[in-house]
């Protein structure tokens, strides 16, 4: 049986957003003498928008995390699991993979990382290597079902106990297929895709606020990934709040641009097409670090536009602190996020069917709001100890 959160809604609405349409919204250019002016109610709706961001914006200063779970299972001993990685060439699937295999050795189980290296076919090569190795449990990170959906029936059939972080389901209602999940982190929201929309939101509202309701945005988006999808539609739903902003253009990246090393090549193209742009929209921070950043630096506008980037990593809250190339995140608590994981996991083999809140929450990054002098996000629950202490270290 597939484990539910037993948390509290997103604060979202959900519904689909279509995947791979480019959308070019650019207004006509004119001289300067022809410029109109803003009238008096344009510009009190901008006003009212910057408001709304802002009070939103306060929230995430202050962080939507709330505390792990007090009470669970202790770990569950003589556990092989096995931890299928999105790609670890970047950041954003090494990163937490590697947390999620140290989250697993401190519950004392035998783990075994796989790099998909981007490619649906390894990842379920890996997923079938792990059940030919009598894997109790296995791990997806960044994989949508549909992507894997046969090795993942072998997975059911050999009773290998599933659970998935970054990714959807195959009973998500743009799939439309059977659950194959043993169960999902869905941070605290009742639905993965409410926590997607909200973060594509949030960020939409830092933009709406740094660029005083009059955001003129190019929009990065993946081409395939449900996760990209939902943030999109979050960021398309948080700008449209401002009838004073538009997002001029959204670039899509297929997975052989970004294998191919033409990411920064498309962003260029965007941002040589829309001089007037003052706002960049990146959905993971993994994307920045690959050609976006040098993308931004080369045009010599980096001090005209404000760039939102995703969970905010070291490398990311470096080109922040440096001005280069990014300006803020809206962090996810990825190291978090992946013992969160660990600790469903671990419930799911102790045979709990309603999953608690795991308490991992969204915060603002930027330059004057929790960017630590050096290093990466420093979390603002010290979560290790009490995982510890539930699983008995």
């Amino acid at each position: 049986m597939k484990r539910r959160l037993d948390g509290p809604k997103g604060s979202w609405p959900l519904s689909i957003a279509v995947a791979g349409v480019v959308v070019a919204l650019g207004a006509a250019g004119c001289g300067e003498a022809d410029e109109a002016q803003p009238s008096q109610g344009s510009t009190a709706k901008a006003e009212e928008a910057v408001a709304a961001a802002e009070k939103r914006l306060d929230t995430l200063v202050k962080g939507t995390h709330r505390r792990p779970p007090s009470k669970g299972p202790a770990a569950q001993p003589n556990k092989k699991v096995w931890v299928v990685s999105c790609g670890e060439a970047v950041e954003s699937c090494s990163f937490t993979a590697s947390a999620v295999v140290d989250a697993g050795k401190t519950a004392g189980w035998d783990m075994t990382l796989v790099d998909s290296e981007f490619d649906a076919s390894a990842a379920q090569r890996g997923i079938r290597q792990a059940i030919a190795a009598g894997a109790n449990g296995i791990i997806i990170h960044a994989l949508d079902c549909n992507l894997l959906r046969g090795a993942l029936e072998e997975a059911r059939r050999a009773e290998v106990e599933v659970v998935a972080f970054d990714a959807f389901d195959c009973d998500d209602p743009s799939v439309g297929g059977e659950a194959l999940f043993s169960a999902e982190n869905r941070l605290n929201f009742d639905e993965y895709s409410d926590a997607m929309i909200s973060w594509g939101r949030d960020k939409a509202a830092w933009i709406v606020a740094e660029t005083d309701g009059e955001a003129k945005a190019i929009e990065i988006r993946q081409q395939g990934s449900l996760v990209v999808d939902y943030i999109h539609e979050g960021f398309s739903e948080g700008i449209a709040q401002c009838d004073t902003c538009e997002i001029l253009e959204t670039v899509v990246l297929s997975d052989e641009d970004i294998v191919m090393g033409r990411v920064g090549e498309k962003v260029s193209s965007a941002l040589l097409k829309h001089r007037d742009a003052n706002a960049v929209h990146v959905p993971y921070d993994g994307l920045m670090t690959i050609g976006i950043e040098t993308a931004i630096e080369e045009s010599g506008r980096g001090d005209e536009l404000a760039v939102m980037g995703g969970e905010g990593y070291e490398q990311n809250l470096d080109l922040i602190r440096s001005g280069r190339g990014q300006d803020a995140a809206v962090s996810s608590q990825q190291e978090w996020l992946a013992w969160s994981t660990v600790d469903i996991l671990n419930r799911v083999f102790a045979g709990e069917t309603e999953l608690p809140d795991e308490g991992v929450g969204f915060q603002l990054i930027d330059r004057e709001h929790n960017l630590p002098e050096k290093g990466g996000y420093e979390d603002p629950v010290d979560f290790k100890p009490a995982y510890r202490k539930l699983w008995g270290g």
